[in-house]
């Protein structure tokens, strides 16, 4: 800025003039500025700070969510690998069973995920009932397979250790093959063992509930922050444009004007533009950009937590929601699963089994209205609300299964032909179990039991 010397000899006759000279104004408005503009530094880095802060804890947030739903994938694999073993007899089935249980161990890391960050909390809690239960479970799935191994007289160097090494009881052993393997199912399919798998289920959704609770509580809170920094940024934006104007008033009154008046006779005379009002118009379009970013991370942090990133249509924290939202007697559940999707992967790779999923995904978007919600809440598992529906519309529902069915059989791409199995229920239905899902689920069950490329009405 221009400093201008107040100290001048006085002309002779002319008043003294009292007041603050120039160079003491242009001291308290450098001060000012550095004073607001710092203040507003602050600020901005404490905005960035909390912004931070709310991508964090999303990213948090999917990780937990993952590992909740890793556990109760990997206890679906094992219930699936022992039941698909002692129905067929398959030596294979068994092998996966304790790949998963002693290789993979799903459940184990997603425990120590949880761990890492809930630890002492009943996020951590309720998933370590879990796994509790789960390995309870295994038991019983022991026994299970024991009992079919013998039956089948399956060799014993063949046989897991875990198996070899189990003892029946004299009451089992007593049994005769075919008795056996009658025991062997029963075990499997039980009340206790539904009501196992139940409290398994249960305590996974608490612990993603929960996870979900803290996150909600975290992003709101710092929400909050985030908007007051914002008012303190208007605020003291508002100050600097005050104070700048006050500085082109003081200077464009006891600065420009004389200098115009002194040069005015000078050819090329130009005026001093507003060094200040630029610097103004910077900050602003900085600020803009700024609030434009926040706007777009809250906007992507509200889609990310409701949708599924690879296939774009809603994950389980939403279909718990719209669940929620809705009358079940109204509702149409439909379960639908990729069949072999696993050896799918192992064959072609996890890009092709991504785009299948994806192509799953967008056939059904297509085949359904606006008003239903396409969900995926598992790695190949996929679930359709619709709403104000019937059992008066199993026809039109059976006529879009068939023609997802039949494209994904026909493929006219280059993937490879996969097929959904699929279970239906009605909010409307005759005889229920369970709640609606529930009974879709056992609908899907059927089709796989029957060989799955299909659907069923419950």
């Amino acid at each position: 800025m221009i400093e201008t010397k107040t100290d001048m000899p006085r002309p002779e006759g002319q008043p003294e003039q009292k007041g603050m000279g120039l160079r003491s104004l242009n001291a308290i408005f450098i001060a000012v500025i550095v004073i607001i503009s710092a203040l507003l530094i602050f600020i901005s880095v404490r905005t960035n700070y909390a912004y931070t802060e709310v991508r964090e804890a999303n990213d948090l947030y999917i990780v937990c969510q993952k590992s909740a739903s890793d556990m109760k994938m990997g206890s679906d694999y094992l219930t699936d690998q022992v039941r698909l073993f002692v129905i067929t007899g398959d030596r294979e089935y068994m092998d996966n069973y304790f790949t998963e249980a002693n290789t993979t161990k799903r459940r184990d890391h997603a425990l120590e995920t949880i761990k890492e960050t809930y630890e002492g909390t009943k996020t951590y809690k309720y998933l370590q009932k879990a796994m509790k239960n789960s390995s309870s479970l295994m038991k019983t799935e022991y026994r299970a397979m024991k009992l079919r191994a013998e039956a089948e007289h399956l060799n014993p160097a063949d046989i897991p250790e875990e198996i070899r090494e189990y003892k029946l009881s004299a009451k089992d052993q007593a049994l005769s093959d075919s008795e056996k393997n009658d025991k062997a199912r029963d075990l499997l399919f039980d009340y206790n063992y539904k009501k196992y798998k139940t409290t398994i289920n249960n305590n996974v959704d608490n612990s993603m509930t929960s996870i979900l609770e803290k996150t909600e509580d975290k992003v709101d809170k710092t929400s909050e922050r985030l908007t007051d920094f914002f008012r303190m940024q208007f605020v003291l934006i508002a100050l600097l444009i005050l104070t700048c104007l006050m500085i082109v008033y003081f200077y464009a009154r006891n600065v420009i004007n004389p200098i115009k008046r002194c040069v005015a006779q000078i050819e090329n005379n130009e005026h001093m533009p507003s060094e200040g009002a630029r610097e103004i118009r910077y900050l602003a379009g900085a600020y803009n950009v700024i609030l434009d970013e926040t706007n777009r991370s809250k906007e992507k942090l509200s889609y990310d937590a409701s949708h599924d990133i690879l296939t774009g249509v809603y994950n389980r924290s939403a279909f718990n929601a719209i669940r929620k939202e809705h009358d079940e007697e109204d509702l149409c559940i439909i379960l639908a699963d990729v069949d072999y999707f696993k050896t799918i992967n192992d064959t072609h790779g996890h890009a092709v089994g991504d785009k299948i999923l994806q192509k799953v995904a967008g056939l059904l978007v297509k085949a359904f209205r606006s008003e239903d919600s396409i969900c995926r809440i598992g790695g190949d598992e996929f679930v359709i609300i619709m709403v104000h529906v019937n059992s008066g519309l199993r026809g039109l529902v059976s006529e879009k299964l068939e023609g997802i069915n039949y494209q994904l059989n026909n493929p006219d791409d280059d993937l490879p032909p996969v097929s959904l199995s699929i279970g239906v229920a009605f909010g409307d239905r005759e005889n229920p179990e369970g709640d609606i899902y529930n009974d879709a689920d056992k609908a899907l069950y059927k089709v796989k039991e029957r060989g799955r490329n299909g659907y069923e009405f419950y």
